[in-house]
């Protein structure tokens, strides 16, 4: 839900779903020249609906930002220094396997009120993503030259 506007909830209807913003493309790009790596993990499990995923990325142009492609339940498998989700319940388990991992909750309509301030950082849109990505990178380069 962080890259595309949910337009129903037909999992076939997802080759109809826009970007969720034009801002995508750019962050994406931007932290990838940087040297950052991006894998996209969801645990959709409808039929198909994983595929179709990695396929719209492909129509945007933006797969090319993405290293990997993690179909799983248990994203907290995959180790990162950042993980951004709509869904709190990942960003809490992810918490528990990787303490020392920021966690982004992306806004959405289900996960209004949900409050973790302190634990998880909102973000509201990808300006917000972008925001965070280069606090992030300076405060660990901060802690690599410190």
């Amino acid at each position: 839900h962080g890259l595309f506007t949910m337009v129903k909830d037909d999992p076939n209807i997802i080759f109809d779903m826009p970007l969720r913003e034009n801002k995508i493309k750019d962050v994406l790009e931007k932290y990838y020249n940087l040297g950052v790596r991006f894998y996209m993990v969801s645990n959709t499990m409808e039929e198909g609906t994983f595929d179709n995923k990695v396929e719209l990325l492909k129509r945007f142009g933006i797969d090319k930002y993405f290293d990997k492609f993690v179909k799983t339940d248990c994203k907290f498998i995959v180790k990162a220094d950042v993980i951004i989700d709509d869904y709190i319940g990942n960003l809490d388990d992810y918490k528990k396997y990787h303490p020392f991992a920021w966690t982004l909750l992306m806004d959405d309509c289900h996960n209004k009120n949900v409050d973790k301030e302190g634990i998880h950082t909102r973000v509201r849109n990808w300006d917000e993503i972008d925001f965070c990505l280069e606090e992030i990178l300076k405060d660990m380069e901060g802690n690599i030259d410190g």
